[in-house]
Parts: C-alpha cells; sequence; structure tokens
C-alpha cells in the first residue's frame, strides 16, 4: 500500500512538473491589483511585476474595458503598475516583453481620453521613465528594445 502512495505521489510530481504554467493567466495580475488596490506592496506581487514588463498591460486590457480606464482611481493604479513592470528591464523574463508596444499603445489611449491635465501629465511621466530606463539597459546590454 505504501509503495502504491508513493508511486502516485511520484506520478504526480512528474506530471506537475511537466505542465507549463500558463503565460497568459491573469491570476498573478489580478492578485496584484487588487493588493496594490489595497496598499498592500507583496513581495510576490514585486517580484510579479519587475518579471513581466509589456505583459502586464497586455493583461490590463483584458481586464479593464475602455470605461474603467477613465476613472482617476484606476488610471492611477495602472501607471503605477505599469511603472514598476519596467522598473528593472533585466528581470523582465521574456525578451518580447521588454518591448513597450502595448504599453506605449495603452499609455497613448488613457492619455488621449483624458481631458484632466494632471493625468496627461502622469502618463507622459511614466513614458519618460519607461523610456529612460530601457534606453539606460540598451546601453548596458546592447539589446534592441526601444526604438527613439
Amino acid at each position: 500500500m505504501k509503495l502504491i502512495t508513493l508511486l502516485v505521489l511520484s506520478l504526480s510530481g512528474i506530471f506537475a512538473l511537466a505542465q507549463k504554467p500558463d503565460v497568459y493567466s491573469l491570476d498573478p495580475l489580478k492578485d496584484t491589483i487588487q493588493e496594490r488596490s489595497l496598499g498592500d506592496f507583496s513581495g510576490h506581487a514585486e517580484k510579479y511585476l519587475r518579471r513581466s514588463g509589456d505583459k502586464v498591460s497586455i493583461g490590463l486590457t483584458k481586464i479593464y474595458d475602455e470605461k474603467q480606464l477613465a476613472d482617476p482611481k484606476i488610471v492611477k493604479l495602472v501607471l503605477g503598475l505599469v511603472k514598476e513592470s519596467f522598473e528593472q528591464p533585466e528581470l523582465i523574463s521574456a525578451e518580447d516583453d521588454k518591448k513597450p508596444s502595448v504599453t506605449f499603445l495603452l499609455l497613448d489611449s488613457i492619455e488621449g481620453r483624458s481631458k484632466d491635465k494632471n493625468t496627461q501629465n502622469d502618463v507622459e511621466g511614466v513614458k519618460r521613465v519607461i523610456t529612460e530606463k530601457l534606453i539606460e539597459y540598451q546601453h548596458r546590454t546592447s539589446t534592441p528594445v526601444i526604438h527613439k
């Protein structure tokens, strides 16, 4: 009986290792949004953001619709998440996610819909910080991630 139990546990472990994580899962981002909305800043959320880059913006466009992205509270949250996701480009897992294509589309969309000058300035500030971080990364590594 112990042998069968051991065999079942071993096989379930092997199958768990064989399954690839779903890179398009929104669950980690939803958890991070919930934490940040409550003012929490866990290491798990920080680790997720720092490894995600452009993937964060892809997820945000799936989670929030245009009307929600006009809400100042959501915009503030989104800007913080996007900015943090490019804080350390060398930590971003996938090379494609080091390129802020969707991120800049999302930011341009928020900026274009906003009538509030402060929000527009905040968006421009986030775009500037992301660009600076990526240019620094590009110079250090000779990895092309942003075009001027």
